[in-house]
């Protein structure tokens, strides 16, 4: 049976909102279980870098998507200071070195050194390319890459349960315009896909992946995780979920 709308009950109930930006061809939706206010912005692939760069410098964005993944969207953000996966998943001649680790505020900045072309002889402080990366709190990471093919990337985590993530990353080719438009489009296809091809590599790690605190890791590595984990403290409501140690121990309390 079909209810008249001025009979149906409830009415007059407030529609519940949230706050909604459009950006970058995305539209990012907050949401917080305490219903507060956003304490940060969605970082703009281009603005957020400050180069004066916008979408006119690069070819349509590439996307990947894919939905009900077993993940943790920090598993994603401590990929950016894995630096030993580069050599080993991603094949980098060299392992990178971090130039910048700012771990303070809701979004966070990494930098760091890296290349994807020469050999195994190479010296890191002879590489002339790099990644910077800015997090906007777990969900959200945008890169720039330098020195080498000009790309940006948007990763975009979503939760869907306690188990489960939905996936999405776009990559932007910068455009070639002293180029065949033809040719240089193609290119910039070519490359797209192969960055979107990673990233795969990637998710099929976070995928398996289990967290373990503290993590067993070289020394090298810890001071990154520890500072990623520790920031990443703030977006849970109990303000322990970024350590699995201190969420057992809560548990057994009582």
């Amino acid at each position: 049976m079909c209810i008249p709308y001025q009979d149906r009950p409830n009415r007059g109930r407030r529609v519940r909102t949230y706050p909604v930006v459009e950006r970058n061809e995305s539209v990012y939706i907050w949401h917080d279980v305490q219903r507060r206010e956003p304490f940060f912005d969605a970082p703009d692939v281009f603005a957020a870098f400050g180069d004066g760069s916008s979408s006119d410098d690069y070819y349509p964005q590439q996307r990947l998507y894919r939905a009900g993944l077993e993940l943790h969207p920090q598993y994603v953000l401590e990929n950016g200071v894995d630096f030993a996966h580069f050599k080993y998943v991603h094949n980098t001649p060299i392992v990178p070195v971090f130039t910048r680790h700012d771990f303070g505020e809701p979004v966070s900045f990494v930098d760091f050194t890296i290349t994807f072309e020469g050999d195994d002889g190479q010296r890191i402080e002879d590489v002339n390319s790099g990644v910077e990366a800015i997090n906007g709190g777990l969900g959200i990471a945008v890169t720039k890459s330098w020195g080498m093919v000009d790309n940006r990337t948007i990763s975009a985590i979503t939760p869907v349960d306690e188990c489960t993530s939905d996936v999405r990353f776009m990559v932007y080719i910068g455009r070639a315009p002293h180029k065949d438009p033809v040719r240089a489009q193609t290119k910039a296809a070519e490359f797209g896909r192969e960055v979107i091809r990673q990233f795969e590599q990637d998710i099929e790690i976070w995928q398996h992946q289990r967290y373990s605190d503290p993590p067993e890791l070289a020394t090298d590595e810890y001071a990154g995780f520890t500072a990623i984990r520790k920031w990443a403290k703030q977006f849970y409501p109990d303000g322990i979920g970024g350590s699995a140690a201190e969420v057992y121990a809560a548990s057994q309390e009582g």
